[in-house]
């Protein structure tokens, strides 16, 4: 759930990028800030749906929070792109796909800060933020199609 301070720098970012503080946008943030997962508009839409939230409203505020840097798309399943906060509102994190099961999860402490801004500066470029996505197998697939002794 949202915490007090981190909805006060939510609207602080909305007004920052020109977008009103409106109950949809705060009820959507509070949705995202209550799931640890990347949720697709879809399954956004089926939450808010109650709340008299209809798919066109979800897509579009996705792009205006994506572009306002508040959200980022995450690949979910190899298929479909699923949204979720950004620092400061979720700690920094990369996320493993499986190619078998085709879960999605978060890769804590990825370890590539420091690397990729010598990167980027090498090229002359400043890395704002970064986000990698790993495919293989997880964890259970990979001890699953392991060949018995």
């Amino acid at each position: 759930m949202a915490t007090a301070n981190a909805e006060r720098q939510f609207r602080a970012s909305l007004k920052d990028h020109g977008l009103r503080i409106t109950p949809n946008r705060l009820r959507m943030f509070r949705t995202l800030a209550g799931h640890s997962e990347p949720l697709t508009s879809t399954q956004l839409a089926g939450l808010l749906a109650d709340e008299g939230m209809n798919p066109a409203t979800v897509y579009r505020m996705m792009q205006q929070l994506t572009q306002a840097g508040i959200v980022h798309p995450v690949m979910v399943g190899h298929e479909h792109i699923g949204y979720e906060l950004m620092s400061p509102y979720r700690p920094h994190h990369d996320h493993f796909l499986c190619l078998s099961c085709q879960r999605t999860f978060d890769l804590d402490e990825c370890g590539l800060d420091e690397a990729l801004v010598k990167l980027a500066e090498r090229n002359g470029s400043l890395v704002t933020f970064h986000h990698v996505e790993l495919h293989g197998l997880c964890p259970e697939c990979r001890k699953a199609s392991a060949p018995s002794a």
